[in-house]
């Protein structure tokens, strides 16, 4: 098959998966969750295909839109695929009439992002990224916590409109330049990153998804954050330097907040969604500042963590009936293997130990804290600050599961299909910190025509 063929092979597959889905019983649960693994691993499979034979491009017909499989869309689109099936592995709602829309949900997503990866026009890009935003927010206002009707309204309404205002200020910016602009600009990548106050709506949304779009949000929605910031920053005429200094500097203020958060954390989901915002807040100040190789690689490393830590947390709910940190003494007692996942998780999610975002995040903070600009300097020594501070948040928490239970505690038991389940994502993410480096910095040379 041509480099094109796999292309639309990978675009084509989720959806025909999706599409498969719909005519199955939907009582058929089994049959219908291995579809949607069974959709995501050959999209993944076709993807590595097309990667290994150098990428294609294609003129989408009837339109002058181009997509591309080449540069940053390559390893971003190839977290969002590897990300989809762990979520569909991870777990589905208990039921049966509304399962069928759940897996077309999620392989939505998939081909959604996907497609918004790859296209090359910044404005079409954040367009179809809108579209893309209605599934993973329509799993949580149908599957997710009592509040999540609310929840996910505000967060997709917050979507829209930064949506909307970059694609004006993309407009405008050729006529009229403006630091407001510049930022509306950006909106649309910083918003999905959870970057500092643009992420205000990642703690509500992880607390109320069920675990599958939880991971689909944590891992499969910053990769496309990611290149839409970058896209958008290398669009001419649109970033100025006097600009980058301070959005770092709000986004290292906001990286700190978050870290002081973290210390008052009670609830397991929060933690995570706290620390996914001070990578999320890392790796966009990387991004504007020129640091693209660190900054991707820390985006499609927190991937992956992200999907297994939230994993992990569901484990432990189901087993302990909480996920509230106070309650966790004596899961060490009960499930050594979930007690020592978990310390690795949460590690991995601040920067400890390798391989993790770790092998990212502290060489994106050097350069940010090396850089010639005072606030960019400073910017990056409160990132490590703010990092350092949650790795000994993460290790007292994982320190209370070595502790003796404070009350009678329910059997724990995990099975070889629930290990494995659990295990797969964890040498997912080794696999993928032990390539990242060279898929990265090849798709940013290719991007950048041969200066990394």
């Amino acid at each position: 098959m041509t480099p094109v063929g796999w292309l639309v092979a990978v675009l084509l597959a989720p959806l025909g998966g999706a599409a498969f889905a719909l005519v199955l019983p939907a009582g058929d649960r089994l049959t219908l969750r291995s579809v949607g693994v069974f959709t995501g691993l050959l999209a993944f499979a076709a993807a590595v295909v097309l990667t290994a034979q150098g990428g294609a491009s294609l003129t989408l017909p009837g339109t002058p839109l181009v997509v591309a499989w080449r540069g940053e869309a390559v390893p971003a689109a190839l977290t969002v695929l590897a990300v989809t099936p762990l979520a569909l592995r991870a777990g589905a709602p208990r039921i049966t009439a509304a399962l069928p829309a759940y897996v077309v949900a999620v392989l939505g997503t998939a081909a959604l992002s996907v497609f918004v990866l790859v296209l090359t026009d910044v404005r079409a890009a954040i367009a179809a990224a809108t579209v893309a935003a209605v599934p993973p927010f329509a799993l949580v206002a149908l599957f997710g916590g009592p509040e999540r009707g609310s929840v996910s309204y505000r967060a997709a309404g917050l979507w829209l409109l930064v949506d909307a205002a970059a694609l004006a200020a993309l407009t405008l910016l050729p006529s009229w330049r403006g630091p407001l602009l510049v930022v509306a600009a950006l909106g649309p990548g910083l918003v999905r990153l959870a970057a500092g106050p643009w992420g205000l709506w990642a703690l509500p949304v992880l607390e109320q998804a069920p675990v599958s779009a939880a991971c689909l949000v944590a891992g499969g929605v910053a990769p496309v954050g990611a290149v839409l910031l970058w896209r958008t920053a290398a669009s001419p005429g649109v970033l100025a330097a006097e600009v980058v200094g301070p959005v770092a500097a709000v986004l290292a203020a906001a990286a700190a907040v978050g870290a002081a958060l973290v210390v008052t954390e009670r609830d397991l989901r929060r933690l995570v969604a706290h620390l996914l915002g001070v990578l999320g807040a890392l790796a966009a100040a990387a991004l504007l500042a020129g640091a693209r190789p660190a900054g991707l690689a820390l985006v499609v490393l927190t991937g992956f963590a992200a999907a297994l830590a939230l994993m992990i947390v569901e484990a432990i709910e189901r087993r302990l009936e909480t996920r509230r940190v106070h309650e966790l003494a004596g899961l060490r007692a009960g499930a050594p293997g979930l007690a020592a996942l978990l310390l690795l998780a949460l590690l991995a999610l601040t920067g400890l130990p390798w391989p993790g975002p770790g092998a990212a995040a502290w060489p994106a903070i050097a350069t940010l804290a090396r850089h010639g600009d005072r606030t960019l300097g400073a910017a990056g020594v409160v990132f490590g600050l703010a990092l350092l501070v949650c790795t000994v948040v993460v290790v007292t928490v994982a320190g209370r599961a070595a502790l003796p239970p404070r009350r009678r505690q329910p059997e724990i038991r995990v099975s070889f299909l629930q290990w494995f389940r659990l295990l797969v994502p964890l040498w997912a993410l080794v696999a993928a910190a032990l390539v990242v480096d060279d898929v990265v910095t090849g798709a940013v040379a290719a991007a950048t025509g041969g200066t990394p």
